[in-house]
């Protein structure tokens, strides 16, 4: 790690930018996920910028948020990508198969939450009359 922060302090040129990658996908695997979000956007704000490793980044980020339930922010960030990024086609193809992932969560999440949702109350004309027959039956002992 301390290597990667050495070049990413030292140089904006593709190894730099290649750093600050790593050390996001470090912090990331270690559950450290803001700095890992920090990490990132040091990476997409670098200036010159490389698409690749922004793009790469940006799928992290998505990973990232993703681990932190925050499903609305990672299906923007690949959005973004999907709509944006004119790279490697396999970034591309990455991007969409981690966009359809969270659009397969999110329908079972709904489906989940429809479920929960169908609880047959009743007509609230049903007799329960039969639920205190035992009572009254041991009332009438006592008496």
């Amino acid at each position: 790690f301390v290597i990667y922060r050495e070049l990413a302090d030292t140089t904006n040129s593709e190894i730099g930018a290649n750093a600050r990658f790593q050390m996001a996908n470090i912090l990331m695997e270690r559950d450290s996920f803001k700095a890992a979000e920090l990490a990132v956007f040091d990476l997409v704000n670098l200036v010159p910028s490389y698409p690749n490793w922004t793009a790469k980044g940006l799928i992290l980020l998505a990973d990232i948020y993703m681990a932190t339930d925050d499903l609305f922010q990672a299906k923007a960030t690949l959005m973004s990508i999907i709509d944006n990024y004119q790279g490697e086609d396999e970034l591309l193809k990455l991007a969409q198969a981690n966009l359809k992932r969270i659009e397969e969560i999110e329908a079972a999440l709904n489906q989940v939450e429809e479920q929960e949702e169908e609880i047959d109350l009743g007509s609230g004309e049903e007799n329960y009359d039969h639920l205190f027959e035992a009572e009254a039956e041991e009332e009438e002992d006592f008496e």
